[in-house]
């Protein structure tokens, strides 16, 4: 037997429901299983509507250096894995919007410059294993998830490097997923 189930709760949506249909402005963007609407987001309103805290986005342009492609941003340069930089390739323009999950910048101060974004500490907010750190990323706010025992100091720079499999593209002008 099959139930549809209205909620405006994503939380709720992730933990109840095999299939979910997210919808805006009485449009489905999305449908799928939780673990697929979550990884494989079909735009930018589906990519920060699940999760908490939600996708950061950060305004960047496609850059190529030899045989490389990277993000440019504001305070950030990061160099895609091969499957991202052949979709972002095949991109038009050439300014986007970068999608990273909080979960998905990994504190690590020896990470590569290419595969890192330095970030600074505005606020850190305990939620008991975990802390949920405010950050700034030029004039852009970064959230990052981490394990409560990581040593911070408000105001201080860290270096989180960015799992290649979080990075998610979007179109800046249709918000749709590259």
């Amino acid at each position: 037997m099959a139930s549809i189930y209205v909620t405006h709760d994503q939380i709720e949506a992730m933990t109840l429901a095999d299939r979910i249909v997210v919808m805006h402005g009485g449009h489905i963007q999305q449908q799928g299983t939780p673990e697929e609407l979550f990884k494989h987001p079909a735009n930018r309103f589906v990519a920060g509507f699940l999760g908490s805290p939600p996708m950061n986005f950060l305004d960047g342009e496609i850059v190529q250096r030899g045989e490389h492609t990277y993000i440019d941003g504001q305070g950030f340069s990061i160099e895609l894995n091969p499957q991202r930089a052949a979709s972002a390739k095949t991109h038009s323009a050439k300014t986007v919007t970068l999608g990273i999950r909080p979960s998905d910048l990994l504190y690590n101060p020896e990470a590569a410059d290419s595969v890192s974004v330095d970030l600074n500490v505005v606020y850190s907010e305990y939620v008991g294993a975990q802390s949920v750190l405010l950050t700034k990323c030029g004039k852009q706010t970064v959230d990052v998830e981490l394990k409560s025992e990581t040593p911070i100091q408000l105001g201080e720079t860290l270096r989180f490097a960015v799992n290649p499999a979080g990075i998610h593209l979007f179109d800046r002008q249709s918000e749709h997923a590259l």
